[in-house]
């Protein structure tokens, strides 16, 4: 018999929000943060949530980046956020080529001479990125909450975030 494999994510488990609830969250207290993950092959994705951290939950916002773009493109929307947004932490992991992608992104920021609101730093992972989603997936369930269909339809990179993120199997695939 062919054994099915469940999504780690399923969609009607996910918690939602407005958009429109960010204003509030971001005056009252809600601060952001982001976490990097570097694209080391050419079939993945950058993938850079952006959370407002309101009220013991985690917002994750249309600020987030989901790529398959070269990096200087890449590199672009991350210095863009960087300008943008008032974040407490940019963690970066820098396994593979992270470490390159990181020093290059710091250089682009001293290019323009532009000190990010919040601290930067890259990290070494020694689990997988699916071990460490696996392990986390309770966490994101009980405390991520994610933009509503209808908003997260006006941008692309994070309903395709979302789309992979729904999709994603306890073996990897997705």
């Amino acid at each position: 018999f062919p054994v099915t494999i469940h999504a780690i994510f399923p969609e009607d488990e996910l918690r939602r929000y407005k958009e429109s609830d960010l204003e509030f969250m971001e005056k009252n207290g809600g601060y952001h943060i982001a976490y990097m993950d570097f694209a080391d092959t050419g079939e993945d994705y950058l993938s850079m949530p952006d959370a407002l951290v309101y009220g013991g939950d985690i917002y994750i916002t249309p600020k987030t980046i989901f790529t398959q773009e070269d990096s200087k493109v890449s590199i672009g929307k991350i210095v863009n956020y960087i300008l943008t947004t008032n974040f407490v932490r940019l963690r970066m992991e820098s396994n593979s080529g992270g470490i390159k992608y990181y020093e290059t992104l710091k250089l682009e920021l001293n290019k323009i001479n532009f000190r990010p609101s919040g601290y930067m730093d890259a990290v070494r992972n020694d689990s997988s990125k699916h071990t460490r989603i696996l392990a986390l997936s309770g966490t994101i369930l009980k405390r991520c909450v994610f933009l509503c269909k209808e908003d997260a339809k006006k941008y692309p990179e994070y309903k395709r975030f979302l789309e992979i993120l729904v999709k994603y199997r306890k073996d990897g695939s997705y």
